[in-house]
């Protein structure tokens, strides 16, 4: 990880990174991101635990005396007890992960994520929408049209834990990145221009992925058709994105081959936190939510 990249993920009150350390040598480092986070309606912080990584001389220290359990629990001590508390946590855990997160006490699976693919469809201007991409607009434009897309998203999950997506967030997820470029789409009405939705779009090797999508729930697949006509301008063949698996139904219509991954969602193992079970099925997650994609 470059300097610049660890600033952007963990400077300004981000998050917090622990080290662990044998005599002069790290020998263990446990990394967890701050999210504000709606959890059914209301308003909280998440802990989203990231760059988790122990020396190989350690690996095989895994007990719950050793250095992983023991910078996992100087994090976790920082976000739930000091002054700056969370209410639940999230992440992107594999089933390895998993395995050994259980081992530990540390946290456990509260459902999957699901791959979606498209074919991407020819580009054409619609008579419903106008798209416009959203990368140079002015912070005080992008920030109004994402919080009223936000707005109707939110409302309609309140049933949900979903991470915060206004414009403060688009602009330092995508806009801000130091090392990966994003491109951000606004979908408005075309006669009125009231806003439909925002995408985050990434084209990688002719594969174009949907970070994020946000707007009302019900305008979904309107949205998924525009992404994949951008995917064809774009240069891409497929269109492709992960979804938390509740939400998968909601594209149906869309005609989306659906897949498998090895990607779990996770919920933190601690009193006074929602119980895996609680929060199973229970979160709106894109690839967005991570801070590897």
């Amino acid at each position: 990880m470059t300097e610049p990249e660890w600033r952007w993920k963990y400077g300004a009150g981000g998050g917090y990174a622990y080290l662990a350390w044998s005599g002069m040598r790290a020998v263990a480092h446990y990394g967890a991101l701050t999210k504000p986070v709606r959890l059914f309606g209301e308003p909280v912080l998440a802990l989203q635990p990231v760059d988790v990584l122990v020396s190989p001389s350690e690996r095989g220290v895994m007990t719950r005396r050793g250095p992983m359990r023991l910078t996992a629990e100087a994090v976790f001590d920082q976000a739930f007890d000091g002054s700056l508390r969370h209410a639940i946590g999230l992440g992107f855990p594999t089933a390895r992960h998993l395995k050994l997160a259980r081992l530990l006490g540390l946290f456990d699976s509260c459902g999957r994520m699901l791959e979606l693919r498209w074919p991407v469809l020819s580009w054409r201007p619609s008579f419903r929408v106008k798209v416009r991409e959203a990368n140079l607009w002015p912070a005080e434009h992008l920030d109004a049209f994402a919080d009223e897309a936000w707005r109707a998203m939110a409302d309609e999950l309140r049933a949900y834990a979903v991470v915060v997506r206004d414009g403060r967030y688009l602009r330092h997820r995508y806009l801000e990145h130091p090392s990966r470029d994003y491109r951000i789409f606004a979908v408005s009405g075309r006669f009125g221009g009231r806003p439909v939705g925002v995408l985050v779009l990434r084209v990688e090797a002719r594969r174009c992925e949907v970070l994020d999508i946000i707007g009302s729930v019900g305008a979904f697949p309107l949205l998924v058709e525009v992404a994949r006509r951008l995917a064809a301008r774009l240069g891409a063949d497929e269109l492709a994105t992960w979804l938390a698996k509740p939400f998968v139904e909601c594209l149906a219509s869309t005609g989306a081959v659906v897949s498998e991954t090895d990607v779990q969602n996770l919920a933190l193992m601690r009193t006074g936190l929602p119980a895996p079970e609680q929060m199973m099925d229970r979160w709106w997650l894109s690839p967005g939510d991570t801070d590897f994609r």
